[in-house]
């Protein structure tokens, strides 16, 4: 018993919902009629569509679909004014022949689009026409409404297709949808090495400014020496005598020798800064890259060799 009276109390409930439902439906269906009158006719088809969602009336589709028609809906009229004369049907009413009439109406001011999918099995295709998403076969056959109509086709791995139809009511107009392309792979990304210096050029002025370091410090050596020699044969064998310096013959002998080093040296240190010198140069001036080019002339093909400092 109790198990009874649960279940009539769930079907009372249910009851009094459906008739709220029902209730709020007529209220916006009488919105709807009363702005529709006042050629309101967006604000209309806003309440017939909610009033339709609450109570599937075939009177509130035929109402909402004449709406949807006013504000050039065609599509959407059309699926309305079937779904009224299927209910009417239903139910041998006789408003059944005049919802089919206005239905066939709307049908002949749409514009006919044949689509032939040339590969309708391709994994993961999706065909958008007008904005619309449909199911691929290889040939479908949709009403839309006129002006231009776009259709779109894609799949991953491949490129994707897109086309304009441009249609009139009643036109009839036809597009293929070949075999989507398959996107060719992205070769990899190859990071340019900067360009490189001769290296025949390079070694060569690596060579030259390391001997020409070796002779400086050749030169640097010898200086050293001489500077040496000289202080010490000034002071162990000569005198400086009313401002002239006096030597015997053993210091003038090494005073000369000390000098002839110097001069030496201040060449060795003259050579070795004229290699560092066209060591730098060299280094500087080397190509960084050579290139051949194809040269076309009036009678003539050759290579064109160029290179870059």
């Amino acid at each position: 018993m109790r198990w009874i009276a649960v279940s009539v109390m769930l079907a009372l409930a249910w009851g009094v919902a459906l008739a709220d439902d029902n209730a709020e439906g007529a209220r916006l269906f009488q919105e709807g009629r009363e702005l529709a009158k006042a050629g309101r006719y967006d604000e209309a088809c806003d309440r017939f569509g909610k009033s339709l969602e609450l109570d599937r009336a075939a009177g509130t589709a035929l109402n909402y679909g004449d709406c949807l028609e006013k504000l050039g809906q065609l599509g959407k009229a059309k699926a309305m004014f079937e779904e009224a004369a299927k209910v009417f049907e239903a139910a041998n009413d006789s408003r059944a022949a005049f919802a089919r009439d206005r239905a066939n109406a709307v049908d002949a001011k749409l514009a006919i689009v044949v689509i032939k999918v040339a590969e309708p099995e391709l994994a993961g295709l999706e065909l958008r026409i007008a904005g619309e998403t449909v199911a691929p076969a290889r040939e479908l056959e949709l009403r839309r409404e006129p002006g231009d109509i776009e259709i779109a086709a894609s799949a991953p791995g491949r490129e994707p297709f897109a086309q304009v139809a441009r249609a009139s009511a009643g036109q009839r107009v036809s597009v293929d949808i070949p075999a989507l392309r398959v996107v060719a792979a992205s070769p990899p990304v190859r990071r340019d090495e900067p360009p490189r210096r001769d290296r025949t050029r390079i070694k060569l002025a690596y060579a030259t400014a390391g001997a020409g370091a070796a002779v400086l410090a050749a030169g640097g050596v010898l200086g050293v020496i001489a500077s040496s020699q000289y202080r010490s044969a000034v002071a162990d064998e000569c005198t400086e005598m009313a401002g002239e310096l006096v030597c015997s013959g053993a210091g003038a002998a090494r005073v000369e020798s000390s000098v002839t080093k110097a001069n030496l040296a201040l060449g060795l240190a003259i050579g070795g800064g004229v290699l560092v010198a066209a060591g730098v140069v060299l280094y500087v001036t080397a190509p960084k890259e050579r290139v051949l080019t194809p040269a076309v002339g009036s009678g003539s093909v050759g290579l064109l060799y160029s290179g870059r400092f």
